[in-house]
């Protein structure tokens, strides 16, 4: 019997984790979870995650959350090349899940995607351009060591890690949404996004049905300036 996962699915975590299970075939049931109407704070779902998020993953006894938990979990279950059992490769791999909930979640989440979408408050201009400061000095280069250590183009190397689709699961939206952010002039940071797209089954998880919504919310340069405050 496969894994289910619950969630919605127009969240960018779940995307990672269908990223994962479509591109090496692994087995996954999904079951549709509509946090907006209040699906997630059921007796029944709060007793399988107290913490009420998505994405959930059930399978069998096993009850997790966290999106890098759970594609580490099916990828050791299922042998999957995408988690490296080489040590270095492995260890390298850990880093940038814990850099994305880090780094990449706080400066082009919650200071950006968030603000911009209408899902978090204004936040100060300058806050915006110290993020950009941030990914450009510190973040983009954390990238690139990596990405030049596994001999690229992706951090898993060749093909993509739970890592690259990890990090790429909130790259995409942000793209979706402020397609003209300053993060996106970083041309080797584009070349990335475009190697970890030829590297997975992109086209059967980014869809219109998936990403539409946040499509939907796309913006110029300008409007999205105009989320945040000076």
């Amino acid at each position: 019997m496969a894994p289910t996962m619950y969630g919605l699915g127009i969240s960018g975590n779940l995307h990672a984790v269908w990223l994962l299970t479509k591109t090496h075939g692994l087995e996954l049931d999904f079951e549709m979870t509509n946090i907006m109407e209040g699906a997630n704070k059921t007796p029944e779902f709060l007793k399988m995650n107290p913490m009420h998020c998505i994405p959930t993953l059930k399978d069998g006894d096993v009850e997790i959350w966290e999106t890098n938990a759970i594609m580490r979990y099916l990828c050791n279950k299922n042998k999957c090349e995408a988690y490296p059992t080489d040590l270095k490769a492995r260890a390298e791999c850990d880093v940038m899940l814990d850099f994305r909930n880090n780094e990449i979640v706080k400066h082009l989440g919650y200071k950006m995607l968030y603000p911009v979408a209408g899902f978090a408050g204004k936040v100060k201009a300058a806050e915006q351009e110290e993020s950009v400061k941030r990914f450009n000095d510190d973040m983009w280069p954390a990238m690139k060591k990596y990405i030049t250590s596994s001999g690229g183009p992706c951090l898993g190397g060749a093909k993509a890690s739970i890592a690259d689709i990890s990090i790429i699961s909130y790259v995409a939206l942000l793209q979706a949404v402020w397609p003209d952010c300053a993060v996106f002039k970083n041309t080797e940071f584009v070349a990335w996004i475009d190697a970890v797209k030829k590297s997975t089954k992109w086209d059967e998880v980014y869809t219109p049905d998936n990403v539409g919504f946040w499509q939907g919310k796309k913006c110029d340069d300008a409007a999205a300036k105009a989320a945040s405050t000076e």
